[in-house]
């Protein structure tokens, strides 16, 4: 019986550092798959930059912005005359993305890189925020684990993964954003200055980058009031002084573009589709996060990353009009990740995660706990538990080529179907039958997916999901349009998903014939020619004919 209890004893002895140990594998077992997703980030965002076509429909328009803002020319337009083309986002994305093209023309190229690159920067500044929100009071060593893991869940995320390597402006808003509310930390004159100028420059990068904006001059007004009311009125002069010299320099096209045409139809069921599938990706990520919230505010600690958090997730409410996506949710997840850096390195402060150094510093500070003869222990160890919640959240981020080779771990992000795979072979051999076609068209070239026209060499022609919005509001009249695709002024027309409006799209099926199909990533492009049979393209048994009572007058084809 002694001897059953001296095992007993033994046993019930080795349950702490057993389990402190299994803790420091987990937790390190979680980083390593942090590690893993932004390897397979970089490897992403190398390979897109070297492919030469949108993965996302309006990577072409955004890039061929850049490329006219290059050539000394905003943008935007009435949509009336031909090129009948403009954008819907503020300049500055294009303008800075302007300066690497100009050395390389316009291709996506440039935007990939300077995307990927600052959304590298995102995760770093993230990481630097949560290193001085622990403070110089906690160990060096926690400070850069919980800075490692906040920048790296960030960077780890499918919805990062998903939209910001590619030529768009997200990650650039999130930059700015990320900068205000790093200056406004210590509000000192200079440092609000710069983060006066940095928040007029995320709502020109986006209008979206007004939360932000609210979050930063909210805490201004709470920490110092006289200079708060200072950034508003700097901040305020400073936009309207913009928008205004933008509405002279076209004319008024830059409201028409920017603000009327996104005032699109809301949906609730996808704000509540996209709501469910943030959450269940990033449970315990959010959790953390709003754990340092209420911690701060129950300590009457504010900070402008908590008033941060509040705007940004009342910004990801607008996932819900139409044509939104993941990149709605990239500012909140950026605040998210810095405060749950926050609170890690609160828990990581209060509990070692190292066994051995754990004891060298209980026979420091008490060594008459080695002789007491009665030892207890938890059931489990607090170090397991953080560190199995460190990796849950990991393995629920799974993506990319983690998803494809392990199939109990999906890509989980609702536009994974279309942006969560890597370009192929197969991918480029279709493109480039593509790009050929184009190449050779004699005119200019109708494309509802303009990085087939930039990788061809040929200049934009319309935007069509921006002249569809136009005319769904009745702020565009698609006549002169209408009247090139009816005098057939367009080489070649390529159609994916029928967005240009009901009267260009008749025109085409009245117009043109369908030459040929070709299955290109998530979609199967329509290539059109006009009038009769082109000489050496066989149509096959496909033709096109005019669905007067389609859906919003989308084409149909029929076998004859």
């Amino acid at each position: 019986m002694a001897t059953s209890t001296r095992v007993l004893r033994l046993h019930r002895a080795a349950v702490p550092i057993r389990w402190d140990w299994l803790g420091s594998a987990t937790f390190w077992a979680a980083l390593l798959l942090l590690a893993v997703y932004a390897f397979l980030y970089l490897r992403f965002a190398y390979r897109l930059i070297s492919f030469p076509l949108g993965w996302d429909q309006g990577e072409g328009s955004d890039a061929w912005s850049a490329w006219l803002i290059a050539q000394g020319q905003l943008p935007y337009s009435h949509n009336d005359q031909f090129p009948y083309f403009s954008i819907n986002y503020p300049p500055l994305w294009s303008a800075l993305v302007a300066l690497p093209m100009t050395l390389v023309g316009p291709s996506l190229a440039p935007a990939r890189v300077f995307s990927t690159l600052v959304t590298v920067l995102d995760a770093l500044l993230i990481g630097a925020a949560v290193w001085r929100y622990a403070g110089v009071a906690t160990a060096a060593r926690v400070r850069l684990l919980a800075a490692l893991f906040a920048g790296a869940f960030f960077l780890a995320s499918p919805y990062v993964f998903h939209t910001t390597p590619l030529s768009r402006l997200n990650s650039t808003l999130t930059l700015f954003g990320l900068i205000a509310l790093s200056l406004v930390e210590r509000p000192t004159g200079p440092r609000v200055v710069l983060a006066t100028v940095s928040m007029i420059a995320a709502a020109f990068t986006k209008p979206t980058g007004l939360f932000t904006a609210a979050a930063c001059l909210g805490w201004l007004l709470m920490a110092r009031p006289r200079l708060g009311l200072l950034a508003i009125v700097g901040f305020g002069t400073a936009a309207l002084a913009a928008l205004a010299g933008l509405q002279v320099a076209t004319g008024g096209a830059f409201w028409l573009n920017v603000v009327s045409a996104n005032a699109g139809l809301y949906q609730p069921d996808e704000l509540a589709r996209y709501l469910l599938n943030f959450i269940s990706i990033h449970p315990i990520l959010m959790g953390m996060a709003l754990i340092e919230c209420w911690g701060g505010i129950r300590r009457s600690q504010w900070s402008p990353w908590i008033l941060a958090l509040v705007t940004t997730l009342g910004e990801s409410l607008l996932v819900g009009h139409w044509g939104a996506g993941e990149s709605y949710f990239l500012d909140a997840l950026a605040v998210a990740s810095v405060l749950a850096g926050a609170t890690l390195a609160r828990v990581l402060g209060n509990r070692e995660l190292f066994p051995k150094r754990a004891a060298e510093k209980r026979q420091t500070v008490d060594p008459p706990l080695q002789r007491s003869p009665r030892r207890t222990s938890p059931p489990a160890s607090p170090s397991l538990v953080l560190a199995g919640l460190l990796l849950a959240q990991a393995v629920l981020m799974s993506h990319g080529a983690i998803s494809r080779y392990v199939p109990f771990l999906p890509d989980r992000g609702l536009q994974a179907w279309i942006l969560g795979r890597e370009p192929g072979p197969n991918d480029a051999a279709a493109a480039a039958e593509i790009i050929d076609l184009l190449a050779d068209t004699q005119g200019p070239v109708l494309s509802e997916e303009p990085s087939f026209v930039l990788a061809a060499g040929r200049a934009l022609v319309g935007n069509a999901n921006q002249l569809r919005d136009l005319d769904e509001k009745g702020l565009w009249h698609s006549n002169a349009l209408v009247a090139d695709v009816q005098a057939r002024r367009f080489g070649v027309i390529v159609l994916n998903a029928q967005r240009y409006p009901a009267s260009v799209l008749s025109a085409i099926g009245r117009s043109y014939y369908l030459a040929r199909t070709v299955p290109f990533g998530a979609a199967t492009y329509l290539v059109f020619y006009p009038g009769g049979e082109r000489p050496g393209v066989s149509t096959g048994s496909l033709s096109l004919v005019e669905d007067a009572e389609g859906a919003n007058g989308q084409l149909g084809m029929v076998v004859p």
